[in-house]
């Protein structure tokens, strides 16, 4: 019976230990499962954090794409009207050269007509004048012969014309120069016509000009017809480019360099750059929109972007103000075709440019406007 009961106690005193293991594992399980929750608590509020810095900035850049977009829209707008209207005008301008062209072939015509008809009055005048020549010698001689007393047999004179129809051919001679318009009259109605001509194309180069900013302090010494052919593209007529053709160089450097002055490209930009002191030497970039010449003129960044339509963009850290404002609004009117936008402490004055303008035209412009940007001076 002892045994039994030593046996029992020993049963319950190991039964015991199992327990307080138990209660031992579970108590260091707990305690794990607590540290593992503040963990994942910790981890979740670090990535709410994150995912809201997340959207926040997929929404900033959402805005910027947005911005982009509609200012691109307005550019593309803004230049497909311009391109619209300078098409009316050329049509106009087209129509009037043609109109010109015909105008001076009938002058042509009618004056070579004239020409032959009056010839042709004056070869008849001179025929009429032998013939009452030999009219007057003969009946001179028949008087002179009757006064003497001599017999002459009379000449027919039924060949002569009479005075009254030499009165009436030089009248009709008359009434025929009478009814032409005088060279001098018609060479004043083609000189108004080509004025007319070359003041609609004035006002076309004036158009793309202030599409494009001005072409600089060389470009206006310029006659019209050089600014034509110096900024706009497609303007020029085909004598002028048969001329072109059959004067090109012999020396192939020369005749690269005259296309080198004709096409302005990324290479022959950063050439000119290289070339101009007042300008830090420029790098290249390339994107999809097109390449992109990055360079600085004082405390002004300038981005020529080679896109479709080639457009650049001065870049100058301002501070904000009523004379910063004042500035804005002066150079709005002097650069009316140059958008200008200040924000985030920088101002950004953007206009667009030809393909074939000149370089030294377009950092000419890009100088000036970067002077007035960054000194806050204005006027020339």
């Amino acid at each position: 019976m002892e045994n039994l009961m030593n046996n029992t106690e020993d049963s319950f005193a190991r039964m015991q230990a199992i327990f307080d293991e138990r209660e031992r594992q579970y108590s260091e399980r707990e305690e794990e499962f607590k540290k593992r929750r503040e963990a994942f608590a910790t981890l979740e509020t670090s990535l709410s954090a994150q995912r809201a810095e997340i959207e926040e900035r997929e929404k900033k850049i959402a805005a910027e794409e947005e911005r982009l977009t509609k200012l691109h829209c307005e550019r593309d707008e803004v230049y497909q009207n311009k391109i619209a209207e300078l098409d009316d005008r050329e049509k106009k301008i087209n129509a009037l050269e043609e109109q010109l062209k015909k105008q001076k072939l009938d002058f042509e015509t009618e004056k070579n007509q004239a020409y032959l008809r009056v010839k042709l009055e004056e070869e008849e005048l001179k025929n009429d004048r032998l013939r009452v020549r030999r009219q007057a010698e003969a009946l001179e001689y028949q008087k002179e012969m009757g006064n003497i007393g001599v017999e002459v047999i009379k000449q027919d004179l039924s060949d002569y014309i009479s005075k009254k129809d030499v009165q009436e051919h030089y009248l009709s001679k008359r009434e025929v120069e009478a009814g032409y318009v005088s060279r001098s009259d018609h060479e004043a109605q083609i000189e108004e016509l080509e004025q007319t001509v070359k003041a609609l194309q004035q006002a076309k180069t004036e158009l793309f000009r202030k599409m494009f900013g001005r072409d600089g302090e060389e470009s206006r010494g310029k006659t019209p017809k050089e600014q034509v052919e110096g900024i706009l593209y497609g303007m020029e007529d085909t004598d002028e480019d048969a001329k072109t053709e059959s004067e090109k160089p012999d020396d192939p450097t020369e005749e690269q360099t005259t296309e080198a002055t004709r096409d302005l490209t990324v290479d022959s930009l950063k050439g000119t750059i290289l070339d101009d002191t007042g300008f830090e030497p420029p790098q290249i970039r390339h994107a999809e929109n097109g390449d992109l010449v990055e360079t600085s003129v004082g405390k002004v960044k300038c981005y020529f972007v080679f896109g479709e339509p080639p457009y650049f963009d001065l870049v100058i850290a301002r501070k904000a103000g009523k004379r910063l404002d004042t500035l804005i609004e002066l150079m709005k009117q002097e650069y009316k075709d140059i958008s200008f936008v200040y924000e985030n402490g920088e101002l950004r004055a953007t206009g667009f440019f030809l393909r074939n303008m000149q370089a030294e035209a377009l950092l000419n412009e890009v100088k000036q406007l970067s002077g007035d940007m960054e000194e806050g001076t204005h006027g020339r």
